[in-house]
């Protein structure tokens, strides 16, 4: 078993999963250097719309803002953000899913 943090029980108040669309031949270096940052807990290379995804938790929406138009603003590539804003969860675990068993499949 493993304890997962509550971020709210920290004071935390702004839950937010931001999406960005990069310069194709910048996504690596987008995605490193949003790693880099410490206010994102998660950040994904993705297909799809959006190349990168980013998982943040911060204080208050003013920092959201802050955060966003100032670090996010600054990194080269960055073509489009969309910010959501999480406003319930449902479920949080640090432990990954349970494997699904195909059955049927090409190797059967």
């Amino acid at each position: 078993m493993v304890a997962v943090e509550d971020p709210f029980a920290q004071g935390v108040r702004t839950h937010v999963v931001i999406s960005l669309r990069i310069e194709l031949n910048r996504i690596e270096q987008v995605a490193t250097a949003m790693a880099g940052l410490p206010e994102l807990s998660f950040v994904y290379i993705t297909t799809g719309t959006y190349n990168v995804l980013a998982v943040a938790f911060f204080a208050s929406d003013q920092a959201l803002h802050q955060f966003l138009t100032t670090k996010v603003a600054e990194i080269p590539g960055i073509l489009r953000t969309e910010t959501f804003h999480i406003v319930r969860t449902l479920r949080r675990s640090q432990r990954l899913g349970q494997p699904i068993e195909v059955v049927g499949g090409a190797d059967s």
